[in-house]
């Protein structure tokens, strides 16, 4: 009787892993993606909608993330949506708020207009919002525009202005009024002279105030003291601003 060859050990070996891993495995084809991305895929808990991913949760892109619309791994979504802006139109925000409502100008008139609300007293009658303004937009073009020529003289400054330069216009309405406060503010002397369109302010004060007078120059001066804000509540409530002593 002949004897069949026998196969050499590496191949038996072989043909018995090979068997192994054909059979199939308890559970394999239970819980298949509902999406059928293939045959032999395990719906792995944790997996939903599209099965990305182990412990992806709702069109999250990256493992481990939570929450829907989150973009990066790690990252917490809860709350927020695709625009940015939150659910709906009405977004409001959480947590601190900015102070300032605008620029210098916006921010001002807000406030006056704030306080003439909460006043009971107020005559919207004789409220002008607009000649506020006007005056603010004189004030921001000497602070911005005016270039005034400054040369130091004995106890302190003087400043020469042209009405037609940039400015100008605003600081011939500005400074005859308000230097009477800058020197009762200041303990300052203040001599204005207008002649043919040059605007001449020559400013002096006691012993020890020339190199203040100089260092604040024209623009540091005008800005002195809180006469400002009295005054500035006095246009807009449609009052006279030198009735109490404000300048216009």
């Amino acid at each position: 009787m002949r004897r069949r060859p026998r196969a050499p050990r590496g191949v038996v070996f072989s043909a018995i892993a090979l068997s192994i891993l054909a059979a199939p495995l308890p559970g394999l084809a239970e819980g298949m993606a509902h999406d059928g991305h293939g045959a032999g895929m395990k719906h792995v808990e944790g997996m939903q909608h599209g099965g990305h991913g182990e412990g992806m949760h709702h069109g999250a892109h990256a493992g481990g993330m939570h929450g829907d619309g989150a973009h990066a791994g790690g990252m917490a979504g809860g709350g927020m949506d695709h625009g940015g802006h939150g659910e709906g139109d009405d977004w409001r925000p959480e947590g601190a708020l900015p102070f300032e409502v605008g620029q210098g100008a916006f921010a001002a008139i807000a406030e006056i207009v704030a306080l003439l609300q909460a006043d009971p007293d107020t005559d919207w009658r004789r409220v002008d919002i607009p000649a506020l303004a006007a005056h603010l937009r004189d004030m921001d073009a000497l602070m911005t525009e005016l270039l005034p020529r400054a040369e130091p003289i004995p106890g302190g400054a003087r400043f020469t202005i042209h009405r037609d330069e940039p400015g100008g216009a605003a600081a011939w309405r500005m400074i005859p009024a308000h230097m009477p406060m800058v020197e009762a503010e200041l303990g300052v002397s203040a001599g204005i002279a207008m002649e043919e369109g040059v605007l001449t302010l020559s400013v002096t004060g006691p012993e020890g105030a020339e190199a203040m007078i100089r260092g604040l120059g024209l623009q540091g001066l005008m800005a002195t003291g809180a006469h400002h804000q009295p005054h500035h509540l006095a246009i807009a409530s449609g009052r006279d601003p030198h009735a109490q002593g404000h300048a216009h």
